[in-house]
């Protein structure tokens, strides 16, 4: 059974306790992956939540997508698993962290 891919956060939808926006830049850099890994246990910490890459955002609010490459995404995804395991202690399991490409435009989000 195919599971349902997630509503995307519409323009003008303002982050909340369990709603984050990042932008496709975070995906640049190691900073990057580090403030999304913290976003990432904030959640797992708390109530749990989404966390959104490839969302322009202005003032906490989506502003417009920024939709990326499978290519890129399927590369950063295996590196974020990979720290998700060797730096979060206990590891998350699978069914707490799901990592979805959604399709958007002419690319996708995560």
């Amino acid at each position: 059974m195919t599971e349902a891919l997630p509503s995307i956060p519409q323009p003008g939808t303002r982050e909340s306790e369990t709603l984050e926006i990042k932008s496709a830049r975070i995906l640049d850099d190691e900073d990057g992956l580090t403030d999304l890994l913290q976003g990432i246990v904030g959640m797992l910490n708390a109530q749990g939540g989404e966390i959104w890459v490839g969302c322009k955002d202005e003032q906490d609010a989506v502003l417009e997508y920024e939709p990326m490459s499978r290519e890129k995404l399927a590369n950063w995804v295996t590196r974020l698993q990979d720290k998700l395991v060797k730096r979060v202690e206990p590891p998350p399991a699978e069914t707490e962290v799901r990592l979805t490409l959604v399709p958007q435009g002419d690319g996708f989000l995560l």
